[in-house]
């Protein structure tokens, strides 16, 4: 049974204004892409060298695309020297571990789960419920959540040429991203709201007590 989803909260619009506040603040013009990427910099949630592999393919055909990195942990150094070497540095931003993502999301078009491992995660229904796209990996519930084509794209992890091809599609198309944004709003709300987790778990227990 999944957690439940307080997706009215996620639709703050202060999220949006703050969004905006973040563009500003990294001086670029409403016209370039922020790519959140999540959360934990950790060996288990993603081997970074397929994504700024990724990255460096797609750059050539969208220059002004830039990837916020949300979160922190051990692999955080050795991003930053890829990122360096691979000539991506004016493409990255390290945000550090936040207290409230939304504010990210508010200022990008798509997001990123580049999981190599991973259950179901809450950053997808984080993302989606902000009416944001998101590829993610083919990786334990992704697909539950990130219906391929329809609320985002699906990529098999490590295939940097797959997440390359994944972000020039929605790169390029407000509005696919548009469409596939408000399609994952309506799922969070129909299938993982507080409401629907409650429902499901007092249903399994009169179930079991049948």
């Amino acid at each position: 049974m999944h957690n439940g989803f307080a997706s009215t909260s996620a639709a703050d619009p202060a999220a949006a204004r703050r969004g905006a506040e973040l563009q500003r603040a990294g001086h670029r013009p409403a016209t370039r892409w922020w790519w959140p990427t999540w959360r934990r910099s950790r060996p288990e949630k993603a081997r970074t060298g397929w994504v700024l592999a990724a990255l460096a393919v797609a750059v050539r055909t969208l220059p002004r695309l830039v990837v916020l990195f949300a979160g922190d942990g051990p692999l955080r150094a050795g991003i930053t020297e890829q990122a360096r070497q691979l000539g991506l540095a004016a493409h990255v931003r390290f945000l550090g571990n936040l207290p409230d993502v939304r504010p990210v999301l508010g200022a990008a078009d798509f997001s990123v789960l580049p999981s190599v491992a991973e259950t179901f995660s809450l950053a997808m229904l984080e993302s989606l419920a902000l009416e944001v796209p998101m590829i993610a990996s083919d990786r334990g519930g992704a697909r539950e959540a990130v219906l391929d084509g329809e609320t985002g794209l699906i990529v098999p992890p490590g295939d940097s040429g797959a997440l390359a091809a994944a972000m020039l599609a929605l790169g390029a198309d407000g509005a696919l991203r548009r469409r596939m944004g408000e399609r994952g709003r309506a799922l969070v709300l129909a299938r993982y709201s507080v409401d629907t987790m409650v429902a499901k778990t007092e249903a399994a227990i009169a179930a079991s007590l049948a």
